[in-house]
């Protein structure tokens, strides 16, 4: 569902009629790429030893 809105939300920015309704679907652009990370995120919490932890959180951000 995240990838779908993420998708929605990148084609409809550059018709956007005005300032605010661009800045409403980056906005949902990030809630929509937020939904879509999450259970890597916790995936990678999951399986990594807790002194690598920090490290994978790193690496998946960059």
């Amino acid at each position: 569902m995240g990838a779908i809105l993420s998708s929605l939300a990148l084609f409809f920015v550059p018709y956007s009629p005005f300032s605010w309704v661009a800045a409403g679907f980056l906005w949902i652009l990030d809630a929509s790429i937020n939904i879509s990370m999450e259970p890597f995120r916790a995936l990678l919490a999951d399986n990594l030893p807790k002194s690598q932890r920090s490290f994978g959180f790193v690496i998946q951000a960059l």
